[in-house]
């Protein structure tokens, strides 16, 4: 099923998910990792796939959100208290709101260097704007932070997933899972 139903997400949503989080982890890696290379070349490259990589995102953000948008979502079991509903939605669309902000702050640090965006080694995207340091600064400022904003929420994400599937006895968890063996779909 391609689409969500009451009980469950569909496929696509599923791939946007868990396609999402591989990106976004490995992403933060990266981030953390990259400024320590010390052979240049390598740090080159790493670089210019960690931009490649966060512009996928932004555009996997865009298309997730018009999925989003036209595809409704499955319901919460009546077990969960409404305050956590609340949370849930709140804590999902400050990642969508995430989404799209780590990625522009990336992309402004590097316009704002005065860099081209290489994609890959294929394409390049040029703006041809001239170096402003205080903007950079605080682009790089808001990544940063957006970084730590990103960790925290991912780590309450994961536990009340787990929590609400191995306490609460709920379908949050397998409703979202590809292939999860107990679920109850």
């Amino acid at each position: 099923m391609l689409r969500n139903s009451k009980k469950s997400y569909g496929s696509v949503a599923i791939l946007f998910h868990w396609l999402t989080a591989f990106l976004v982890i490995s992403m933060i890696f990266a981030g953390f990792i990259m400024h320590d290379l010390k052979d240049y070349e390598l740090r080159r490259t790493v670089y210019m796939l960690h931009k490649s990589f966060g512009s996928m995102i932004l555009l996997l953000a865009l298309i997730r959100l018009i999925w989003r948008i036209f595809n409704k979502l499955p319901e919460l079991e009546e077990i969960i208290p409404r305050y956590q509903k609340i949370i849930g939605r709140t804590v999902h669309r400050i990642f969508y709101v995430i989404l799209f902000a780590m990625p522009i702050s990336g992309l402004s640090m590097t316009f704002f260097a005065g860099r081209p965006l290489n994609l890959f080694g294929i394409y390049t995207i040029d703006l041809k704007l001239k170096r402003n340091w205080s903007l950079f600064k605080l682009a790089h400022d808001y990544h940063g932070k957006i970084a730590y904003i990103l960790i925290f929420l991912i780590s309450i994400h994961t536990l009340a997933a787990f929590w609400h599937h191995t306490i609460q006895k709920t379908n949050v968890l397998t409703r979202i899972w590809p292939y999860w063996p107990l679920s109850k779909r």
